[in-house]
């Protein structure tokens, strides 16, 4: 079959598969890994933004989940933003895992750049220290804070230092995943030092 007979996709353009379009939306970080030139930072920013919007920013006013929206969470649920935030977290790295694998044949190339949900997960993680009080009233993320968790995050992410690289070459959707784990852990630890 000749280029653009039925059946065949573009290199890197998803698999059209029941299920696919959620798995892009998700995997995408809601369609940020589609935005030109450096989709790892565009959703590395997205997961930023909405961490910001999410717990709010010093000087720029309290977030979402400051009471405006959530007042208490369930009694089965962490009483804690961080807490919730690494219960979050930890739920989107998961089912990242799974998504990750998915992508790759979804693609038809190992770690896809459009697949940017591990960028989100990672962001989160470098965000982590900046993140106090119970939940339904955390304190303000520091703007210092948050961009220096975005910037340490981004440069360990994109130049792959050990261990990061060593992380990165992981099979499949464990792989994806991981490195960016892995820079988010360090990053949170840069994070504690500076902010």
């Amino acid at each position: 079959m000749g280029a653009g007979a039925a059946g065949d996709a573009p290199v890197g353009a998803p698999r059209q598969t029941p299920g696919a379009a959620l798995r892009r939306l998700l995997g995408t970080g809601f369609g940020s890994g589609w935005l030109p030139l450096a989709p790892g930072t565009w959703g590395s920013l997205a997961a930023l933004l909405l961490l910001a919007l999410a717990f709010g920013v010093e000087g720029l006013g309290e977030g979402l989940v400051g009471g405006a929206v959530v007042d208490r969470p369930p009694e089965f649920l962490p009483s804690s933003a961080l807490g919730m935030l690494v219960l979050v977290t930890l739920i989107t790295a998961l089912v990242g895992w799974k998504l990750a694998a998915s992508a790759e044949a979804d693609y038809g190339r190992p770690d896809p750049p459009a697949f940017v949900l591990d960028e989100w997960v990672g962001q989160a993680i470098a965000v982590m220290p900046l993140v106090s009080g119970p939940f339904h009233a955390p304190r303000p993320l520091s703007a210092l804070g948050l961009v220096v968790a975005f910037g340490v995050f981004r440069v360990l992410d994109a130049g792959k230092p050990w261990p990061v690289s060593r992380f990165d070459r992981l099979p499949g959707g464990v792989g994806i995943m991981s490195d960016d784990v892995v820079a988010g852990g360090l990053a949170a630890l840069v994070v504690m030092a500076v902010a």
